[in-house]
């Protein structure tokens, strides 16, 4: 009898230590599983703070070109208003020389 109380309060003992095992196994399962979640998390704000930068400077690069592209037809413009101006410019300085022509042959 002495011996079978021996055997019970040794499978007891195993018993408990097998669910203290169990219980510190999930306990560090759990925090695995809790660095595992938080770092997935930390990296996926990196990767999103890197993908907004990406589009930021895909935005940036696309005014610049868009601005170089108005700064281009604005130069353009501005050529075509100077010959334009230089044109009549000139058409006017012939006009006035022929009527001086004129004005001085009609003396």
């Amino acid at each position: 009898m002495e011996e079978r109380i021996k055997k019970i309060i040794a499978i007891d003992k195993e018993a408990i230590n097998y669910q203290r095992i169990k219980k510190d196994l999930i306990k560090s399962k759990k925090q695995d599983i809790e660095r595992e979640i938080k770092e997935t998390i930390k990296e996926n704000k990196r990767l999103i703070e890197d993908e907004k930068q990406k589009i930021r400077e895909e935005e940036m690069a696309s005014a610049r070109e868009e601005a170089a592209r108005i700064k281009e037809r604005a130069e353009k413009r501005l050529q075509e208003d100077r010959d334009l101006f230089s044109k009549i410019k000139e058409e006017l300085e012939v006009s006035v020389f022929k009527k001086l022509i004129e004005d001085f042959q009609e003396v």
